[in-house]
C-alpha cells in the first residue's frame, strides 16, 4: 500500500470513510483538488446547521454571569494600564508590599474587557464570552480541514474542545482565547510547511501575528508551539527525507513563533515570568487547596484514566514517526494533569492530533455514530446554557440573579460571590472611611480592587498572580488551621473578612476597631462578611458606576 493512499495532511488519518468526504493526492496526503470529487460535494464543507449551532454557543455563553473570580482583577488591571498609559512593572495594589515586582502578562485582554466594560457594561463581556466560545469551535473546523479530518471528525473534535473549555473555564477570563489561538496555530503550521512564495510569507506573518496576541493574553502561550511537531509527521515525497531537512522546513515557521513571542513589554522578564508561575508559591504549592491546582488524578481520577486510556482508540493507526513525537506531547501533557488539574489544558493541546485520531476511529466504527457530532454540537451549548439559567452546579449564580447584580451599577457591579457578598460593605466602605489600606481575603480582594479603586487591598486579597498572594490568606476555607497569623490587621485602616476567619474576632475586640456591617449568610458561600473600620471616617473613594 502507497503512503498517497494512506495518509493524510496529518499523516495520520486511515478512517473507514466515503470516499465523497475526503481525498488524497501524492502530495502527502493534502486534499485533492475539488474537481475530483463527487459531484456536489466539497471536501471538509460545513453542515448547513452550522450557523445554528454557533448561534446556540454565543447564545450560551452570553448567558454565564460574570462570575469568576479573577475577573474584578484582570478589569482592575485593564484599568490601571489604560490610566496609565503602560503596563505595570511593580505592584499597582497592594499597600502590604509596594515596590515588588508585577507582571500584568494578561495586559491585552485585561486591557480589552475593561474598554467593553466601560464602552458597553456588563453585555459586553458577556457577548464577548460567547464570541470566545464561537471562535474556538470554529478555529478547530479550520484545523480540521488543514488535517485532512473528514467533516464529522472536525465537529467531533470541536465538540471535545468545547468540553474541554467549559471545563477548564466556564466563566469568561483571559485563557479561553488559547482555545481560539492553538487551532488557529495547527491550521497555520501546517499550511507554512508546505506553502511557498508569497503565500508562505503571509502564513508565517498570520503565525507571529497569533502568537503575538496569544503571548500578551496567557503564560501558557508557548503551546502555540506544538503545531511545530507536524515537520516531523507530514509524509515527503522529496528524495531526501531527513532529519535534518526536516528542522530546515520548520524553522520559518519557529522564527515566526519567536518574532511574536518577543512582541510583548514583557518580552525580557519572560524567564522571571515563568519561574514565579511555576515554582512553588502560595498558589500553586504541592498542599494548595485549589482544586485545580491539585494534582489532577486526586481530585480527577476517572478523566486522568480516561486521558492514559485513550491512545488505546488509535494506536493501530499511528506511524513510527507519530509514535515517537505525538506519544512524547501526550505522555509530557499526562505529567502536566497529573502535577495540577489545570494541566488538562495542557494535555488537550499537545494531545490535539490524537483527538482527531480517537475520533476518526470512533466514527468509522459504524454509521450510525455520524450522528455524535451534530448532537453534541448543540447539546454541550444547549446544556450549558441551562445551567447558567438555572444555576447549576450550586457554584453558578442564577441568570436572573446574576444579571441584577450585574446591573445594580452597570459598569461596575459584577456577578461573582464576592460581589454578591461584599457590594454593599463597599458602598459603606466608601462613605465612612478615610484610609486607603483594607486587610482582606482571598476571593474578597479582587473585587474591592475592582469596585473601589481608591482602596489598597493586602497583599492577601490577590486572586491572580503569585506573586501577589500569600499564605495563610491565600486558600479557603479558613475554618480548621492551627495556629493561623492574623495577617497585618494592626496597620490596615478597615478590613473585610469572613467572620469564620480567625481576624474577625480579634477585631471585634480591638481598641480602636468597629464592626459596622455584616452581610447576611446566604450571600456568599463564605459565610457571613464583616466589614471594620479604624480611625475617623468622613470621605467617600468609591467611583461612580
Amino acid at each position: 500500500m502507497t503512503r498517497e493512499a494512506t495518509r493524510d495532511a496529518m499523516g495520520h488519518l486511515r478512517e473507514a470513510t466515503p470516499a465523497h468526504e475526503v481525498d488524497t493526492s501524492a502530495s502527502g496526503g493534502v486534499p485533492a483538488p475539488e474537481a475530483s470529487l463527487a459531484p456536489g460535494v466539497r471536501r471538509g464543507s460545513h453542515s448547513r446547521w452550522l450557523p445554528a449551532a454557533l448561534l446556540a454557543i454565543v447564545a450560551a455563553g452570553a448567558m454565564a454571569p460574570l462570575a469568576d473570580p479573577d475577573l474584578p482583577m484582570h478589569l482592575a488591571v485593564g484599568r490601571w494600564i489604560v490610566e496609565h498609559g503602560a503596563v505595570p512593572t511593580t505592584e499597582p495594589f497592594a499597600w502590604t508590599r509596594p515596590g515588588a515586582p508585577y507582571f500584568a502578562y494578561s495586559w491585552l485582554a485585561q486591557t480589552s474587557m475593561y474598554l467593553l466594560m466601560h464602552a458597553a457594561g456588563p453585555i459586553a463581556l458577556r457577548l464577548l464570552h460567547g464570541a470566545l466560545l464561537a471562535a474556538a469551535f470554529w478555529t478547530v473546523l479550520l484545523a480540521g480541514r488543514q488535517m485532512g479530518w473528514t467533516r464529522d471528525t472536525s465537529y467531533l473534535v470541536a465538540a471535545m474542545h468545547l468540553v474541554v473549555l467549559t471545563s477548564v473555564s466556564p466563566f469568561l477570563r483571559p485563557q479561553e482565547a488559547l482555545f481560539a489561538l492553538v487551532p488557529l496555530a495547527w491550521t497555520l503550521v501546517g499550511r507554512a510547511l508546505r506553502a511557498d512564495g508569497s503565500r508562505n510569507i503571509v502564513t508565517l506573518a498570520g503565525i507571529a501575528v497569533i502568537t503575538a496576541i496569544a503571548a500578551n493574553t496567557h503564560v501558557f502561550f508557548p503551546l502555540l508551539a506544538a503545531p511545530l511537531s507536524l515537520a516531523f509527521t507530514l509524509p515527503r515525497d522529496a528524495a531526501d527525507d531527513s532529519f535534518i531537512l526536516r528542522i530546515r522546513q520548520a524553522t520559518p515557521a519557529a522564527v515566526a513563533l519567536v518574532i511574536g513571542v518577543s512582541c510583548s513589554p514583557y518580552a525580557l522578564d519572560w524567564v522571571r515570568v515563568f519561574q514565579l508561575n511555576f515554582r512553588t508559591n502560595a498558589l500553586f504549592g504541592h498542599s494548595s487547596l485549589i482544586a485545580e491546582h491539585q494534582a489532577g488524578f486526586s481530585v480527577r481520577l476517572g478523566l486522568g484514566l480516561a486521558l492514559a486510556t485513550l491512545p488505546l482508540l488509535s494506536a493501530g493507526r499511528w506511524t513510527l514517526r507519530e509514535r515517537v513525537v505525538w506519544g512524547a506531547m501526550w505522555v509530557l501533557g499526562l505529567i502536566a494533569f497529573a502535577l495540577k488539574a489545570k494541566g488538562l489544558l495542557v494535555w488537550w493541546f499537545l494531545a490535539f492530533p490524537l483527538a482527531g485520531l480517537s475520533a476518526a476511529t470512533l466514527l468509522s466504527a459504524s454509521a450510525a455514530y455520524r450522528v455524535i457530532p451534530p448532537l453534541l454540537a448543540f447539546t454541550v451549548p444547549l446544556a450549558a446554557g441551562l445551567g447558567f439559567l438555572v444555576g447549576v452546579p450550586p457554584n453558578i449564580v442564577p441568570f436572573k440573579r446574576a444579571w441584577h447584580a450585574e446591573n445594580v451599577a452597570p459598569g461596575a457591579t459584577l456577578s461573582s460571590q464576592a460581589a454578591l457578598a461584599t457590594d454593599t460593605l463597599l458602598v459603606q466602605l466608601a462613605a465612612r472611611a478615610s484610609g486607603t489600606r483594607v486587610l482582606t481575603v482571598f476571593d474578597l480582594g479582587s473585587y474591592l480592587t475592582w469596585r473601589a479603586p481608591g482602596f489598597s487591598p493586602s497583599i492577601d486579597g490577590r486572586t491572580i498572580f503569585p506573586d501577589s498572594a500569600a499564605l495563610p490568606d491565600a486558600v479557603l476555607p479558613p475554618t480548621g488551621a492551627a495556629e493561623r497569623p492574623l495577617g497585618p490587621w494592626r496597620s490596615a485602616n478597615a478590613a473585610v473578612v469572613p467572620l469564620d476567619y480567625p481576624v474577625a474576632a480579634v477585631l471585634d475586640t480591638a481598641r480602636g476597631w468597629e464592626r459596622v456591617a455584616t452581610t447576611h449568610i446566604d450571600a456568599s458561600p463564605l459565610g457571613p462578611v464583616g466589614l471594620w473600620l479604624n480611625g475617623p471616617r468622613p470621605g467617600s473613594i468609591l467611583s461612580p458606576p
